[in-house]
C-alpha cells in the first residue's frame, strides 16, 4: 500500500515540473466555468492564506463565471463552492471547471485540468484513508 501511494505522488509531481518548463509568458492563470442549477444565494470563492487572496467570483444568472488570477508563483488555492476543494495555479493555465447544482464533484477541463484531476483523486485517497 505505502508503494502505491508513493507512485501516486510521483505521478503526482511530473506534469507540475514539465508544464512549469512550458509556462514563461503569461502572469496569470484564467478560472472559467459553468454551475448547473447553481445554488441560490452561494458565492463562489477562490482563496491562498500563504499570497494572502481572497477572491469572490461573480456568477453570472446563467450559471457561468470567470475570475483572471494575477500570480507571482505557482500554488494551491481553495476553491469554495458547496464544498471546499483544492486547486492548483500556474501561469498560463486556462482552468475550466464544471459544478451540477449542490453535487459536491467538481469536473476539470482546459489547459491545467490533468493537474487538478489528480490533486482531486489524492485529496479523495487522503480523505478516505483518514476517515
Amino acid at each position: 500500500m505505502k508503494t502505491t501511494y508513493k507512485q501516486l505522488l510521483i505521478l503526482l509531481a511530473l506534469p507540475f515540473f514539465s508544464a512549469n518548463a512550458q509556462n514563461k509568458t503569461t502572469d496569470y492563470a484564467v478560472v472559467s466555468g459553468k454551475i448547473t442549477n447553481p445554488v441560490e444565494g452561494k458565492e463562489l470563492k477562490i482563496s491562498n492564506r500563504k499570497e494572502n487572496k481572497n477572491i469572490t467570483v461573480k456568477i453570472n444568472s446563467d450559471g457561468t463565471f470567470q475570475e483572471t488570477i494575477k500570480l507571482d508563483k505557482p500554488g494551491y488555492y481553495s476553491l469554495q463552492y458547496v464544498k471546499s476543494n483544492l486547486i492548483y495555479l500556474q501561469n498560463g493555465m486556462d482552468l475550466k471547471i464544471a459544478f451540477k447544482g449542490a453535487e459536491k464533484t467538481p469536473k476539470y477541463e482546459g489547459k491545467g485540468s490533468i493537474e487538478n484531476v489528480i490533486l482531486y483523486l489524492k485529496d479523495s485517497l487522503n480523505n478516505s484513508m483518514v476517515g
